[in-house]
């Protein structure tokens, strides 16, 4: 039995459209390249998801109520870590190649993404797991203003904390653009060691 000919699976295509439309997709599907929004989506969700598991070890530990700079180093090291991650593979997938422009989206949308998680986790924490959340955050801020400033009366600290509740829910606004400046800043870091243009 022969080999079949060129023409012969030329012909067999011809007969059986179904096969051309599969070929035509698969090349179709060969020749696609990989998004800056898919690669935002996918890592941004990833980052996300880190730093939910991060706050929950911390408050699991006691240690949510308050934000030490080394709590803020670690979160912002995870989400440095891994849009930069999300970046590299990006590349990989894009025959080796980066623009500047590609690395800032892909840096900045992960970063809104990642903040969306952070933010449906906090308002599940303070709503759901532990609605007096902000009150004991509130009081542990008066306790360290009485200590750095002993001189301050009760009445004052009173107006200060008050004030703090008020402003409470410009927690959430501020996460969301604090977090796409941040991945703005890690995609032009990234962008500018990765970078590779098409000649």
């Amino acid at each position: 039995m022969g080999v079949p000919s060129h023409h012969g699976n030329n012909g067999f295509i011809a007969r059986y459209p179904i096969f051309a439309s599969l070929t035509s997709k698969t090349c179709f599907m060969e020749q696609q390249k990989p998004t800056t929004g898919k690669f935002s989506l996918q890592f941004g969700v990833l980052a996300g998801l880190a730093g939910t598991a991060f706050s929950i070890m911390l408050y699991t530990m006691g240690m949510a109520y308050e934000q030490s700079p080394a709590q803020s180093g670690i979160s912002i090291a995870i989400l440095f870590g891994i849009i930069f991650y999300g970046i590299y593979t990006f590349k990989g997938q894009n025959e080796g190649y980066l623009t500047l422009k590609e690395a800032l989206k892909i840096g900045s949308g992960a970063g809104l993404v990642a903040a969306l998680v952070s933010v449906v986790y906090l308002l599940v924490l303070t709503n759901v797991i532990d609605p007096t959340f902000w009150d004991k955050a509130f009081e542990l801020g008066r306790e360290q203003m009485i200590e750095q400033n002993p001189s301050m009366s009760d009445e004052q600290l009173d107006q200060i904390v008050a004030m703090q509740k008020s402003f409470a829910w410009v927690t959430y606004p501020t996460l969301l653009v604090m977090n796409t400046i941040m991945g703005l800043i890690i995609g032009l870091v990234s962008g500018l060691i990765l970078k590779k243009n098409r000649d």
